[in-house]
């Protein structure tokens, strides 16, 4: 969203220009809800929002999937379903779907085929999720963007979270994928030196060991490379 309103300041284009859809489903929590929609308001964006939740129950009594098994089939189902709704938008409006996927989920394969991989251009694949973590946060800090920093900084201390599953009773998510998949800032280092330097496996333990060794035991660190 930062990106696409940044284009139409260089394009000279209203940000109304850029369509923002917020899509919830069964996992989304009020917290990334309203900072969503906070979001495109602070930045004079359009805002859509169609709920995905019917579309989907409905899919999965064509297909004889009982929902009450929170498998693949009742994740995907929903990021497949939120792709067909940008797309078939992006044709109804002559527009292109920009794609949030990062290089770490892309590296990880940590994505729903036929669904949040794809877009008509996806303007973070080159970036890993550290570094867009450090932009978003240093973008909170200028005067362009003062008047969202204050969700913006709500929206880093969120936990990252593809939010496909039940949120717990307390409406927070359950499903958070450095839980699932270790630390994002211990794989981008990975990321790194594999692409920079094409290190070998072992010397890219003994690095990760010697620059992580304050945050974790060398048994997490060679499990999650």
């Amino acid at each position: 969203l930062l990106c696409c309103w940044r284009a139409c300041e260089i394009m000279d284009l209203p940000p109304a220009s850029v369509v923002a859809v917020t899509m919830p489903g069964f996992g989304t929590t009020d917290r990334t809800y309203f900072n969503a929609l906070q979001l495109i308001e602070l930045l004079g964006c359009t805002s859509r929002d169609i709920p995905i939740a019917g579309a989907v129950s409905s899919h999965f009594e064509d297909i004889g999937h009982d929902p009450s098994r929170r498998d693949t089939t009742y994740e995907n189902a929903q990021a497949r379903e939120r792709m067909q709704v940008l797309f078939d938008l992006a044709n109804d409006l002559g527009a292109i779907v920009v794609g949030t996927g990062d290089l770490s989920e892309a590296a990880l394969g940590f994505s729903t085929f036929g669904g949040d991989h794809l877009a008509g251009y996806n303007v973070n694949i080159c970036l890993n999720k550290t570094t867009i973590r450090a932009l978003v946060e240093r973008l909170a800090e200028t005067d362009r963007f003062s008047a969202a920093a204050e969700t913006l900084r709500d929206v880093l201390d969120t936990p990252v979270s593809p939010e496909l599953l039940p949120p717990g009773e307390d409406g927070a998510t359950l499903q958070k994928s450095e839980e699932i998949l270790g630390p994002y800032a211990l794989h981008d280092f990975f990321l790194y030196y594999t692409l920079r330097g094409q290190f070998s496996a072992q010397k890219l333990l003994a690095y990760a060991t010697a620059a992580f060794c304050r945050d974790y035991t060398p048994g997490v660190i060679e499990e999650k490379l």
